[in-house]
């Protein structure tokens, strides 16, 4: 870039309703009259040749054409965006995209397990190894893919494909590479298993999708991707963004923040517990100089705790989803500074937690909090007769107060912002109160029933006994591991020889797992 100019925001318009291009979705920015962050990917800067801020000097935002009365907008930040992957075959491009990632039956996927019982060396004799084939998940059509299909779905941020419509040949490989980096992180925290996804012909050429997409979102600063700073010197021994999923007995890693897929794929994802949010505690209070209202709220909090429990042990704490809707419509009013009036009907308001998230458990209390940069959130609302939406990320600490297997509890979590008042802006703080009303789903229950001390001898046998429940009606087959060694799929019995450590895994549909540990030993 030889020369300076002026980046243009584009036409400022309403983020509530769809934009499209041909028929790929182009990313706008969050734009109203009203609390607005705009985002100017780096990438707009390719047409001169450098994508580099060194010789910008100004901003220019336009208005849509049909205002023709003076107009006036708050912008609360701006944004200069480049993703943190480096493109990995072209400098610049214009646009994000999403990808269909059809898996075809190159990519074997298989279970490795045990017939009998496992050696001195806590391997699998040769002769008693199996395989299972294990199913691959299944993408949902969308909207112009007649079936679904057996897959992923990936993300290329802007800078990566030139043109989606057109994708190079180059730029297509690169996708995928994402598609096999998507593969291999479905089953990256399961030892027993292995896929080939990196087998030649493993995938079918990637495939545009044709629905608005977001990429996956990582923004935790590096020194608090430990937790540090939260609960006075406590910090993980794991990296949130990377190997704190693999802590959980969810198969939580598909859904940690930095994988290649979309950020809304892995919602709902290795939850334990799902609960139903309302009733009284459950709110939002807009709090102005001059008063306060409160508008009820209701909703779903979807989460899961590290194998150690739900409190005394410091440890990560997995968020797989949140949705909270408005409950009626309240007024917020007070007097503008310099003079004038607010008065405001507020409705229609949505929260969103757009991706998984990670936070730390307080190792002295039911305490669990997110660092600055974990949340990733969409919020919605309708003031008067204008809807706003806002995509942002926690710029401070978020802590529950309380979060245990029967339920969730937070307090004041404050948003902070200005409106438009008069001949200024008006300081509102937006705190919210969440509070459970109810469990939607739980995790599943089992019990060992092996007894200890037991007889061992070439001929003595043990019958893999254990009790498993789940009220949601959702159990799969109970899973066997003695010493580490995945017992085969339909066997009951093995044989006895030597004190082993027996795990009874149960699992249900949507991934929430309990484990039952039992030390067995001769008598």
């Amino acid at each position: 870039m030889t020369n300076a100019h002026v980046v243009s925001t584009g036409t400022l318009i309403d983020n509530s309703a769809a934009v499209m291009s041909s028929p790929v979705s182009i990313p706008t920015c969050v734009v109203t009259q009203w609390m607005q962050t705009i985002r100017i990917p780096m990438s707009s800067f390719c047409a001169d040749g450098d994508a580099t801020l060194s010789a910008v000097k100004g901003i220019r935002v336009r208005f849509p054409d049909d205002i023709n009365t003076p107009h006036r907008a708050f912008i609360d930040s701006l944004e200069f965006t480049r993703d943190d992957l480096d493109p990995p075959a072209t400098t610049c491009g214009a646009l994000e995209a999403g990808w269909n990632c059809q898996a075809t039956s190159n990519v074997t996927v298989v279970e490795h397990s045990c017939a009998t019982e496992p050696s001195t060396s806590l391997a699998c004799p040769s002769a008693s190894k199996r395989t299972t084939t294990v199913a691959k998940p299944i993408v949902k059509a969308d909207g112009t893919t007649v079936t679904p299909f057996p897959g992923w779905v990936v993300h290329t941020p802007a800078g990566w494909v030139a043109d989606p419509l057109n994708p190079s040949p180059t730029e297509l490989d690169a996708i995928e590479s994402l598609c096999e980096q998507a593969c291999a992180l479905e089953w990256s925290d399961d030892d027993q298993i292995s896929a080939a996804c990196t087998a030649p012909g493993a995938f079918a050429t990637p495939t545009l999708r044709r629905t608005p997409d977001v990429g996956a979102v990582h923004r935790i600063p590096e020194s608090r991707r430990n937790g540090a700073g939260i609960f006075g010197t406590q910090q993980l021994g794991c990296d949130l963004e990377g190997d704190c999923c693999e802590v959980f007995d969810e198969l939580a890693c598909a859904a940690k923040p930095t994988r290649p897929t979309s950020a809304t794929q892995p919602l709902r994802r290795a939850e334990e517990h799902r609960m139903q949010l309302g009733g009284p505690q459950t709110s939002v209070t807009f709090t102005t100089p001059g008063g306060s209202s409160t508008l009820p709220l209701e909703g779903q909090i979807g989460y899961s705790f590290c194998p150690e429990g739900d409190s005394g042990v410091s440890c990560p704490f997995y968020l797989g989803s949140l949705e909270l809707s408005s409950v009626g419509s309240v007024a917020v009013t007070d007097s503008c500074p310099g003079g004038g009036s607010l008065d405001l009907d507020v409705s229609d308001l949505s929260i969103e937690l757009l991706q998984p998230a990670m936070g730390i458990a307080d190792d002295g209390s039911a305490y669990k909090a997110m660092p600055e940069g974990a949340l990733h959130l969409m919020l919605g609302v309708t003031l008067g007769e204008q809807h706003f939406a806002v995509r942002a990320v926690n710029e401070h600490d978020v802590l529950f107060l309380s979060a245990r297997r029967d339920g969730i509890d937070a307090d004041a979590l404050a948003v902070q912002f200005d409106v438009p008042c008069g001949a200024g802006q008006l300081p509102v703080t937006a705190s919210f109160d969440l509070a459970t009303s109810g469990i939607l789903e739980r995790r599943p229950s089992v019990s060992i029933g092996i007894a200890s001390p037991r007889s061992c001898s070439s001929s003595s046998a043990v019958f893999l006994a254990a009790t498993a429940s789940d009220g949601d009606g959702d159990l799969l087959p109970v899973r066997w591991e003695v010493d580490g060694v995945r017992v085969a799929p339909g066997v009951t019995s093995l044989p006895f020889t030597r004190p082993h450590t027996f795990r009874a895994i149960a699992r249900d549909a949507r991934g929430a797992t309990t484990v039952a540990t039992k030390s067995v030993t001769c008598q």
